[in-house]
């Protein structure tokens, strides 16, 4: 069996929905190595975004938790402290139109994501021009 974009997702919605983050984090970088996922767009200029459209929500999850790993890894080499409230990154979930029943998956299981994990480091919410996107700011 060759893995695919299909396998991986699977897998790596089982890793996340079972706790096992850093696994899912080590399945989705060795996918996105072999060339799936390409639809997951990461630019770091002028800051980082994201663009999740066509994820699952677990998957998008660890697309997320990467991201923040990278972006800590990052700062770190360059022994820069963001100022307090920067935007470090924005994440385009869209506003759900293509979802079943027209209801948001990825919105909200990011929103969460951060509240649960993060809300000690970081703000996300939701951006006001766009509702399709969320703006994550350093606390």
């Amino acid at each position: 069996l060759e893995p695919n974009v299909i396998t991986y997702d699977a897998t790596i919605s089982a890793c996340e929905l079972s706790g096992r983050t850093l696994e899912a984090l080590s399945l989705f970088r060795t996918a996105q190595s072999e060339g799936h996922f390409q639809s997951v767009t990461i630019k770091y200029v002028p800051e980082a975004q994201v663009d999740l459209h066509d994820l699952s929500a677990s998957v998008a999850r660890t697309v997320v938790r990467s991201i923040l790993q990278e972006l800590l890894e990052l700062s770190e080499k360059d022994h820069h402290k963001a100022k307090s409230s920067v935007i470090v990154l924005e994440i385009i979930t869209g506003r759900g139109l293509h979802s079943q029943d027209g209801e948001a998956v990825l919105k909200p299981a990011i929103l969460t994501l951060f509240q649960k994990e993060y809300a000690h480091k970081y703000t996300c919410r939701v951006n006001k021009k766009n509702p399709g996107r969320l703006l994550v700011s350093t606390i």
